[in-house]
């Protein structure tokens, strides 16, 4: 990919997500999302770990639920506006790209994103999860939730507030994307109604 075309997507998924955070703040998330998100922070306090990083911090819904349950909550978001709105909720909150997090080495004892590292080309996913795995410390949990498709795709999305790159991927191409900063220990794919594709969650246990 040139490093144009990558700066293209970036300001499309800046304007979309300008225009649409108010919205996105109003949504309300249910089901399986929900239950993983509460058994994450069950895994990290039996494991007494703190310090969680969040790639693609939107609204700050997941933040929010974070920084009740008593953990050192740090996201990042490209959209300075949802930066914005997540530091209105009180949360510790960064405008940094998912490329190249601002953190040093090791900062954090777990990480979590959701439905954000689908918006990055292909080889740019997988430099995004070794960067992810560069800010954690060895053994901790990375939870990565995509939307995936029966095989590799890419398409951009349009709608009121604008457009939006998507690149999703089969289940082997996933899990062997995560496989290489450390062992998948939870691997789950739950359909969507509205379309041939599903979503993956997975934890990872970071090398």
């Amino acid at each position: 990919m040139t490093d144009d075309l990558r700066a293209e997507r970036e300001t499309q998924l800046r304007t979309f997500y300008a225009k649409e955070v108010t919205t996105r703040a109003a949504r309300v998330y249910a089901g399986r999302r929900d239950e993983l998100r509460a058994e994450f922070i069950e895994l990290l306090g039996t494991e007494q770990r703190s310090d969680l990083l969040e790639v693609g911090c939107g609204a700050g819904q997941d933040g929010s639920a974070f920084a009740a349950a008593g953990l050192r909550y740090t996201g990042v978001d490209l959209t300075p506006e949802s930066v914005a709105y997540c530091r209105g909720l009180g949360l510790q909150a960064e405008v940094a790209s998912a490329l190249d997090l601002p953190f040093p080495d090791g900062t954090f004892e777990a990480a979590w994103t959701m439905s954000t590292l689908m918006h990055l080309a292909p080889d740019d996913q997988a430099r995004a999860v070794a960067e992810l795995a560069r800010v954690l410390r060895s053994g901790s949990p990375l939870a990565v939730g995509v939307w995936g498709s029966p095989a590799p795709d890419e398409r951009t999305h349009t709608n009121e507030f604008g457009d939006r790159y998507f690149a999703t991927t089969d289940d082997d191409h996933r899990r062997t994307m995560l496989s290489a900063v450390g062992t998948v220990e939870r691997f789950e794919t739950w359909p969507d109604d509205r379309s041939d594709r599903h979503y993956q969650w997975a934890v990872v246990r970071i090398h």
